[in-house]
């Protein structure tokens, strides 16, 4: 599914703010989220993956979209994209 990853706080690995993606999975507790990007420069794609996630939060919105907090004390917020037609 087509995802987008916003740093809220903390994620200081996280080269950019936000990066859109591909994941295989719902964010879930006590897993790591991953998602595949296109390249930040050279190479085939990009990989992000969290520390574990310890807590997720749907918060009150349309459409699909969480916020996760990790064991590393990093805050994400997660957005499930449209599939383009």
């Amino acid at each position: 599914m087509k995802v987008k990853l916003t740093r809220m706080a903390g994620g200081t690995a996280l080269r950019t703010a936000i990066v859109e993606g591909t994941c295989d999975s719902l964010p879930e507790e006590g897993k790591r989220f991953v998602l595949l990007a296109k390249p930040l420069e050279m190479g085939s794609c990009r990989v992000v993956e969290t520390s574990p996630v310890v807590k997720v939060e749907l918060p009150e919105c349309e459409g699909e979209e969480y916020v996760l907090t990790t064991r590393s004390g990093s805050k994400y917020h997660v957005e499930i994209l449209k599939e383009d037609d």
